[in-house]
């Protein structure tokens, strides 16, 4: 079923005749609504609210015209993420940033008409000092160090675009920042709330040190990780080095503060493992020397034996 306006077009799947269809468009549960302003799935937003006719028609609104959002207070962030960090907030703070309807200053203006174009919320904050952030969830600000114009702003948030809740392809999996170790979920399921809410949670902590994000081993071959999919609890939180093409798993039912301490010990053996190279030549000649002095007094307790039962038989 097809429905037209003048402002959008709207139609209806059915995902048992058309499952290939709703996979592209990654609809994770059944039924899904998803506004699209883009070919690319990574701009489609998947609809998180009340199926209420007044909570549609606004999700609908917002898509087609995203307001430019003014925070009152940085805790709103979490309002703008769609739910479960399904997209990235860029903030920008500044004595400029003013409340929705005033002016805005003019590269401001057509730097939000290109994010919202992409599906992106853009929001201002009032602050005396100029800067920008890109929240990948609302506890994990990074900051914008470069210069305040259009361009460089835009290249930014085209290296950090993924929130924390992605679901990684192999090709972006092995290209996004694959030096940087990444904190990622593993899962064939939709992610559920509690999962979420622990990853966003984590990542506060551990926010511009990692990369977060969602795998399903089971999607691609390459991954090549082990997973054992438990059927009552088949997802898991894993600490994946890119770099050296390692894998740390956490078998224990997670919280915050376990997987937090899971990440914290893995860094711990990172750094051991360093300590013991750099250190293995002078452990080693340690180790070395102390034999060859048990060699030597050895060797002499029976020098001096034989020299004693020499004496013995013939003087």
């Amino acid at each position: 079923m097809n429905q037209t306006t003048d402002r959008a077009v709207g139609f209806s799947v059915e995902c048992s005749e058309q499952f290939e269809l709703c996979n592209d468009l990654n609809a994770q549960y059944f039924p899904s609504i998803i506004a699209m302003r883009s070919v690319y799935s990574f701009y489609h937003r998947l609809y998180h609210g009340n199926f209420t006719p007044s909570s549609l028609i606004t999700f609908v609104e917002t898509v087609i015209d995203p307001p430019i959002q003014y925070l009152d207070s940085l805790g709103s962030i979490d309002l703008l993420s769609d739910g479960f960090m399904n997209v990235t907030v860029p903030v920008y703070f500044g004595p400029n940033a003013k409340p929705k309807g005033e002016e805005f200053i003019p590269f401001l203006t057509n730097l939000s008409n290109f994010i919202y174009a992409a599906n992106r919320t853009f929001a201002t904050y009032y602050d005396s000092s100029e800067h920008m952030k890109i929240y990948i969830s609302p506890n994990c600000g990074l900051l914008y160090n470069g210069p305040m114009n259009q361009k460089s702003i835009l290249k930014f948030m085209e290296d950090y675009k993924y929130p924390i809740l992605h679901k990684f392809t192999y090709e972006q999996f092995s290209t996004y920042h694959p030096d940087v170790p990444m904190l990622a979920i593993l899962s064939t399921r939709p992610l559920s709330e509690e999962y979420a809410s622990i990853l966003s949670d984590v990542s506060s902590k551990l926010c511009g040190k990692f990369i977060f994000g969602w795998l399903d081993p089971f999607s691609d071959r390459r991954y090549n990780i082990t997973f054992k999919n438990d059927p009552e609890d088949p997802t898991l939180f894993a600490y994946v080095d890119r770099t050296n093409h390692k894998i740390f798993k956490l078998l224990k039912r997670p919280d915050t503060q376990i997987v937090h301490q899971f990440v914290l010990n893995v860094t711990h053996f990172y750094e051991q493992g360093e300590d013991w190279d750099n250190g293995w030549a002078i452990f080693g000649a340690f180790i070395l020397l102390i034999l060859t002095s048990i060699f030597l007094l050895v060797y002499n307790s029976t020098y001096q034996k034989c020299i004693s039962n020499i004496n013995e038989l013939f003087f």
